[in-house]
């Protein structure tokens, strides 16, 4: 078994890995933002695909928001009550 990396080590991938996220982001949406008109088109080709496979999680997000937002009411309203 392997020992853990120091906190340090792990802080400084967590960066790395989240700085060239961010430019490959800068530079995908800059050229998105560029050339919309001919990407957009083949975009929608294999965006929607993933839309119908995400389909079946948005009902039970949603209700999971529902049940949440009307839980954290409850509790502002005990909270106010005080």
């Amino acid at each position: 078994m392997q020992d853990q990396p120091p906190w340090w080590e792990i802080v400084l991938r967590v960066l790395a890995v989240a700085t060239v996220y961010g430019l490959l982001t800068e530079v995908a949406v800059a050229i998105g933002r560029h050339r919309a008109r001919q990407i957009a088109p083949e975009a929608l080709g294999w965006v929607r695909p993933i839309g119908w496979l995400l389909a079946p999680f948005a009902f039970p997000m949603a209700l999971v928001g529902k049940t949440m937002r009307r839980w954290l009411a409850e509790r502002s309203q005990e909270h106010v009550g005080r």
